[in-house]
């Protein structure tokens, strides 16, 4: 009996839940398997690696619904997208950490394979759900998952810290988004998304239920790590495993950038009549173009490469943003899909090849990197590659990411009401382009350049070094980026 079979047998409403349930099956499994006569932390990454994949092939192969019938979650194209993103980046992260000496011959390193599943779990609920308590349940899921991963490595102090505030900053940010959530419910009746936008349209509550929707919102810039809920970006990348300050900082975005344009398609359809004209595309490029800025300029002035990938993180995150400002066309989707997909492999990219410098190092500090190339030339090569695609630089796939990114945001400045917000928002992506290339030119200096003062003798071994090549790869046949969008674009359109 083949997936198509199976999912005749299922009631309508759980067979476009096909891929969560079975990943749901299987990371149960893989808990089980932990505990197995003979199992252990191999048995457990490698199953779970299984998992990922399978996910992966039935992700293309789920149905998908193109009208709303009023259920918590209801995927869509979109949702099918960001499922084969989180599988995706699940499969590298297990990878990744099989091969990482940081969780080499580590007994729990099993148990960081089950909390990667389960941040693509939360993430791929995160996007589909179309229910206020959904999102914040599907929010919670991811939430905690990613908690564990963050403070994962145990006995470590700086780990622990990096975990406990992630928790801080999640528990704040998520009783902000509950407290927000009862508002709306008072003052609307109801939780579903789209039976609140009917409310809104048909001029129910007054423009005063816009600071609940506000608080809402919290729960999206928290995941996106947009300013000024971005604090724990830093710190949370500092300490914990750099596989996983990759992963959590790659699919949660994609999820949340998924979750967010459904909310505010469903809440705000045309955007009106409470986000009259195009207030609402105006906020969006405006408060995409201070978290870019801020993001940018505090990334210039760190000392430590993990902190700098964690504010241009930030950066990137306005970037991406500042896309919606264009009423969410399905072009502005299809180049936020494009520019996603060129970050998870260009940051996958840094941080794994940082995993493996520090192995050496022991430090992600750029005075501690020094003389990297001596000893790992091949790795600070893969890691020149993703910096310069995260700087944007031609004739790689950050370049055409971006590109695709500013044309967009120039056409709704053109075709719409944006006017001078879209130029202001571009000049503001273009000048923190220019202040991330200063930060991670100091990246490769450090790495590439400076002279190191240890005589630590050149490392050997592959590691997670084929995963590494996989992403570099990925950054160079991905610079044509037209047809690739045009694909994202005609997939998306269902």
């Amino acid at each position: 009996m083949d997936l198509a079979s199976i999912s005749t047998l299922m009631p309508r409403e759980l067979s476009l839940l096909l891929p969560e349930i079975f990943l749901s099956g299987g990371l149960l499994l893989v808990m089980v398997a932990e505990f197995l006569p003979g199992g252990g932390r191999r048995t457990s990454q490698a199953m779970a690696l299984l998992v990922a994949l399978c996910t992966l092939v039935l992700s293309f192969t789920a149905s998908a619904t193109s009208v709303r019938q009023g259920y918590a979650f209801e995927p869509d194209m979109l949702t099918r997208w960001v499922r084969v993103y989180a599988s995706l980046g699940s499969i590298l992260a297990i990878a990744a950490m099989m091969g990482s000496a940081r969780w080499k011959n580590r007994a729990e390193s099993g148990e960081g394979a089950m909390l990667v599943l389960g941040v693509a779990l939360g993430a791929m609920l995160f996007a589909s759900a179309t229910n206020l308590l959904a999102l914040l349940l599907a929010l919670e899921f991811l939430s905690l998952s990613s908690y564990g991963l963050a403070g994962f490595r145990g006995k470590d102090s700086q780990a622990a810290e990096a975990g406990l505030k992630y928790v801080l900053y999640g528990g704040i940010a998520s009783a902000i988004s509950l407290f927000g959530m009862s508002h709306v419910f008072g003052m609307t009746g109801s939780l579903s998304l789209s039976e609140i936008g009917q409310t809104l349209a048909m001029g129910g509550p007054e423009k005063a239920v816009l600071v609940p929707l506000l608080l809402v919102g919290v729960a999206f810039g928290y995941k996106l790590s947009l300013v000024p809920f971005h604090f724990w970006g830093p710190d949370v990348y500092q300490g914990c495993p750099p596989v996983a300050a990759g992963f959590l900082s790659t699919v949660p975005k994609a999820a949340a950038f998924a979750g967010l344009i459904h909310a505010l398609l469903l809440v705000f359809p045309s955007w009106t009549p409470l986000a009259q004209g195009s207030s609402l595309p105006i906020f969006l490029g405006l408060y995409g173009a201070v978290s870019t800025v801020v993001g940018a300029v505090a990334a210039g002035v760190q000392k430590d490469a993990r902190r700098i990938l964690a504010f241009s993180s930030t950066a990137n995150a306005g970037t991406m943003l500042v896309v919606l400002s264009s009423w969410i066309t399905l072009e502005a989707v299809a180049a936020l899909a494009f520019f996603l997909i060129v970050y998870l492999f260009a940051n996958f990219a840094a941080f794994i090849a940082l995993d493996r410098l520090e192995t050496t190092s022991g430090s992600s500090r750029l005075d501690e990197l020094a003389g990297s190339w001596k000893r790992r030339p091949w790795t600070v090569m893969a890691l020149a590659l993703a910096l310069v695609s995260l700087a944007g630089i031609p004739p790689l796939a950050g370049f055409s990411a971006k590109w695709v990114l500013l044309r967009e945001v120039l056409r709704a400045g053109t075709d719409g009401a944006l006017g001078m917000v879209s130029l202001v928002a571009s000049i503001a992506i273009l000048v923190s382009s220019v202040s991330l290339a200063w930060a991670y030119l100091r990246i490769l200096r450090a790495t590439a350049v400076d002279e190191g003062v240890t005589s630590t003798p050149p490392a050997s071994g592959i590691g997670n070094g084929w995963v590494l090549a996989v992403c570099s790869l990925a950054l160079l046949g991905l610079a044509w980026a037209f047809p690739v969008v045009e694909f994202l674009r005609a997939t998306l359109a269902g």
